[in-house]
This record gives structure tokens, sequence and C-alpha cells, in this order.
């Protein structure tokens, strides 16, 4: 009982100093990419909670296995957010999808959970579906770019008017850096291919000057826009330090958050942590400092005189 009411009050000295060390957040929503399974379920699902509650996010962007959705698993995980109102969308996507002839997967995942939300109750419904494609990762990309870009086009708007018929919301995934030399491309995704825009906009201390075309076309086509933060633990390789907020900390990107929400003004612009794994291990690293540390004393040996000599007995204290 002891070390129940001690982890409670280490837990909510915690939540204190995570609310006194938080700026104040402004009216924007926040949501939450997850790839894997693992917290989908018992005390992964505890962990998972607790997070989304300790960040006020608004929106839960998650993957599920075709086995998973086939067998009905996500109701309960949608229906326990649904009483939070937070609402779940279906998490997918492969580079491949981009220039998939006659575009059957994306159909067909949609199709997938729309026969899904058909089977179940309004509050364990997915709100909608996120594709993440990215038709940069496909190996040809150097060389085909240009007829590949034209094909993603063609393929997810196609899957947008799809969607439209079962009321599935579609967010579509991009990179920060697709206006450089696809504007035209970047403009037709925002206005006939989804309803919400989600910018991969991992670049530190220049996130506003990334996304300005991307906001200025959302408010002329009355899109909304999400602004993906990167939290994953810089490498050599893939993530250099410039891009992730991992070695800054949280406060620092909620600051960045409110900088930017202020800047553009604009009510339909929302951001997002990649991913729950990172953002957990942020959040651990802040919780460290409040766990109490529990102390085993030695007893300490000291000599007795006695009568019959010298000998070794523990002492009390």
């Amino acid at each position: 009982m002891k070390n129940v009411i001690t982890v409670s009050i280490a837990l909510s000295l915690f939540i204190a100093s995570l609310h006194a060390i938080r700026p104040q957040q402004l009216t924007y929503d926040t949501s939450l990419f997850s790839w894997s399974t693992d917290q989908v379920y018992s005390i992964g699902f505890s962990n998972l909670l607790e997070v989304i509650t300790m960040n006020n996010i608004n929106a839960s962007y998650q993957y599920f296995t075709d086995e998973m959705i086939e067998n009905m698993k996500p109701s309960s995980y949608i229906r326990t957010l649904n009483k939070s109102n937070i609402s779940t969308y279906y998490l997918t996507g492969n580079p491949s999808w981009a220039t998939e002839n006659r575009n059957r997967t994306m159909r067909a995942k949609i199709k997938q959970i729309a026969m899904y939300n058909n089977k179940v109750s309004d509050n364990e419904k997915f709100t909608g579906i996120v594709f993440d494609v990215e038709p940069y990762l496909l190996s040809d990309w150097s060389r085909n770019k240009d007829d590949i870009m034209v094909k993603f086009l063609e393929n997810m708007t196609n899957s947008y008017n799809y969607a439209q018929q079962f009321n599935l919301e579609i967010i579509v995934c991009i990179p920060y850096w697709f206006d450089n030399n696809y504007y035209d491309t970047l403009e037709a995704l925002i206005k006939n291919a989804s309803d919400h825009i989600a910018v991969m906009n991992y670049y530190r201390n220049k996130e506003i000057s990334n996304i300005k075309n991307e906001v200025a076309l959302c408010r002329k086509y009355n899109k909304s826009i999400i602004c993906i933060s990167e939290l994953q633990q810089p490498d050599s390789n893939s993530i250099p330090n410039s891009i992730t907020y991992y070695n800054y900390g949280l406060n620092v990107l909620w600051r960045m958050w409110n900088q930017i929400y202020s800047y553009f003004d604009y009510s339909a612009l929302s951001f997002s942590y990649h991913y729950y794994k990172p953002l957990k291990n942020c959040l651990d690293l802040i919780q460290a400092a409040y766990r109490p540390i529990i102390i085993i004393k030695k007893p300490y040996i000291h000599n007795v005189q006695f009568s019959d000599g010298i000998k070794f007995t523990p002492s009390l204290h």
C-alpha cells in the first residue's frame, strides 16, 4: 500500500511539473502518429492513454493490421478514446501505392475501413484514413520523379473521391518540400485529393518558412493543415539532429508550435507528434526526475568486546 501511495504521489508531482514547464497552449488541436500495435491493448494501452491525456491530444493516427480490422479489434480502442472526444484515423501507406495500376490497394483499404464502420456502433467508427505513401522513397524516383508525381496525384484524387462515398475523411501526408518543384501538384492534392494535408515539417527553426505555401493553399481552398514534428533520437544516417526535437525537449517544441500558430493565425492549423514511442521517451526523461529514490542501507558491522573474546554483531542502526 505504501508503494502505491509513493508511486501515486510521484506521478502527481510529474504531471504538476509537466503543466508548470509547458507554455499555455493556444487553441490548436494536436494528434499522435503510431505505426506500432504494441500499445493498443493491455498495459500498453494504459500507457498510451496516459500519454494522450498528459498532452491534450485530440486525434489518434493509429495503424492496425488487416487481421485486427477483420476481427473488429479496433472497436474497443476507438470506443475508449471517443469517451474523451478523441477521434481515431486509420494510419496506412506504402510508396508502391503511388504508381499502382488502377489504384487497387488504396481503394481496397478504403473499402475495408468502410465495411468495418458499417459493422460497429457510431462510437466505434474510424473518422477517416491517413495515407502516408511517400512516393519519393521509390527506387526509381531519381530517374522518373515527374511521372511518379503525376500518377501519385491521380491515385490520391481517385482515393479521395472514392472515400467520399463512405463518409471517410482523407489525410494525405507530404514532405515540406513538395512546393519547391511540384507546386501545381501540391495545390491539386490540397484542392482535389484530401480533407486535410499533413506536412512532415522536419526541420527545426525553419517550420514557418517551410509551410507558408501550404498554409496559403489551405486557406484558399478552406482545408485544414497538420504540422508534424519529429521526436526521434538523432542518428548519423536518416535522422540528423537538425530535424528532431529529441535533444531539445518538449518545452522547446511546444513553444515552437505556439509561435507557428500565432504567426499564421489560421484556425484550421493543428500539430502532430511523430510518433508515439519517441513522445513517450521524452516524457519518461522528464518523469525520471520525479521518481522517488529508494535507498537501501546495509547493516553496519561493528566489533563488540565480550569476556570470551572479540565477536562481530550487526548494528541495528
